[in-house]
Order: C-alpha cells, then structure tokens, then sequence
C-alpha cells in the first residue's frame, strides 16, 4: 500500500512540519494518539486489510504539507474511510504535495467511544516563549485547538512571567488573577458571539450535520479555565516540557492540544516556523 504509509519514515517526518511535530511530541512522552498513517494517494476503501486497519468509526484526519507550504492546507476534520478519497481530492487542490495523517480517533482511544469535536470539553494551546513568558490559551467544551491556532477565538488567557514558570501552579493561577496583565477572560456578550461563530463553522466548513444536537451541545454558559484544569496542564505537559530532556529553541514554540471527557490529547509540539522554516529538535 504505496499510497498509505506507517508514520515512521525518517525521511517523511523530517519534510513534513505536523508529522514532525508529532514526533517530537511522542519523544518528550506526552499523551498523544496511537498509530498515525500517512495517506499521499487514492486508496481501495474496500481493500480488507485497511478495513481492519481503520474499521468504521470516524477517523482523526490532519492535513499537512512539506514545512515551508503548512499555511496553504485546509483544516483536519473527522472524517469516515468511506469519504477518505473525497477529503483527499480537497487535499490535493492546496498543494499536489499535501497529504492527510490519519488515525483511529483519540477520543476513542482514550474514552472508548467516539466523541465528535462540537463534544469536546475544550482545549488548550500553550506557548511557550523562552526567557519571556509562556502564554496559555484556553477555549471551553464544544470548541477544539483549531479554533486557537486559526484565531477564531479565546475564552481564557494566561500568562506566566518566565521567572516564574518553576513556582507552583497555585501560585502561578493566583498570580494571573491579581495582575491585569497576565489573565484575560472573554465576557459574556463576546462568548455569544463566539459560540454563534463555532456553530456556523462547523456546520459550513466542518460539514458537521446534527445541527440542533450541535446547539445543545455547546454551553450557553461563559467558560473559564479553573484551577483544576490549570493544574493538571502543568503536571501533565508543561513540567515535561520544562524539566524534561529538550532544547527548547529561542524562537516561540507551543503543545496543542483537545480535550476529551478528563483526558488530554496533545496532537502535536508547534513551532512557529513550521510554515516557513526548519522545525525544533530534541536535545541529544
């Protein structure tokens, strides 16, 4: 299966600006997904031995491109094998070079049933910008990373003085709250105006189609990143970062990451050259 590859070619990793993220994110031991393929080509949907590979729930599908060409791909969706060729075809319209990442999906993997992205109980993007300050983005349930990364919205932001980022995070959470600067939380006229975007996009752009399951699913409620969560961030992905075996480079990096039921899934570490540049390596 020439046109559908295992994720772990050298070569494909080293081109490709979200494969390699994702690598590196598996070295530094951070939940992530399982086995990641990589589709380049048109595939036989009904070939038996992709069936057993992906089966029939809907499938974690990313789009990505050889670093330098990462801005021209259209979002990742969840997508079912039976629609794969169809996503591709979108695929090769940005760039011949495109491919999608695909994956049994993690909500499955890590709650044991399917969650779609409207049931998601938010996510997380964290920055981290080295002798400055790492800068954490939160949006709540119904809403995943993407909505961050592509600048739709921000429910919660926090900032940590990178002076401080070894303190504990009931200091760093008390200390955003008391300094105007480094806490910014989205009131409530804004959040409906964003939850009203997040609909329309995932109906028009995510073909997303259980509109009225949709609108019950995403709170009315204004969200906020509590404590609780904030702790959790740093015990699971931020100290791994930090006190882990990683040269973090000067320019601004992050994690992504969504969340399903009380699990983290971190999809990727991002570089902010990923669309331009050579990405991060490990310290070896």
């Amino acid at each position: 299966m020439k046109s559908l590859i295992e994720a772990k070619d050298k070569e494909m990793i080293s081109k490709y600006g979200k494969l390699k993220g994702w690598d590196v994110c598996n070295r530094l031991g951070l939940q992530s997904f399982g086995d990641v393929y990589i589709l380049r080509d048109y595939i036989d949907i009904n070939n038996s031995k992709i069936r057993d590979i992906f089966g029939d729930e809907p499938l974690l599908c990313r789009t990505d491109a050889p670093i330098g060409q990462g801005y021209k791909m259209i979002r990742g969706r969840d997508v079912k094998l039976d629609d794969i060729n169809n996503y591709l075809k979108e695929v090769k319209k940005c760039t011949e070079d495109g491919v999608i990442l695909m994956s049994k999906h993690p909500s499955t993997m890590l709650t044991g049933h399917y969650t779609p992205r409207y049931k998601t109980n938010g996510a997380i993007m964290v920055v981290f910008e080295k002798e400055d300050r790492i800068l954490i983005d939160y949006v709540g349930p119904g809403f995943d990373v993407g909505d961050i990364t592509r600048g739709k919205t921000v429910h919660t932001a926090i900032q940590i003085p990178w002076d401080s980022i070894y303190e504990k995070p009931t200091h760093n959470y008390k200390d955003a709250q008391m300094v105007w600067k480094g806490l910014f939380q989205i009131n409530d006229d804004q959040y409906k105006v964003s939850r009203n975007n997040r609909i329309n996009e995932l109906v028009s752009n995510l073909k997303e189609q259980e509109v009225q399951e949709i609108e019950e699913s995403i709170p009315k409620e204004t969200p906020h990143l509590d404590y609780g969560l904030f702790k959790k961030l740093y015990n699971e992905c931020i100290d791994k970062i930090i006190y882990g075996d990683f040269q973090m480079p000067r320019k601004p990096f992050g994690i992504m990451l969504n969340i399903y039921e009380d699990k983290f899934c971190v999809f990727e570490v991002w570089n902010i050259e990923r669309s331009i540049s050579k990405d991060i390596e490990l310290d070896r």
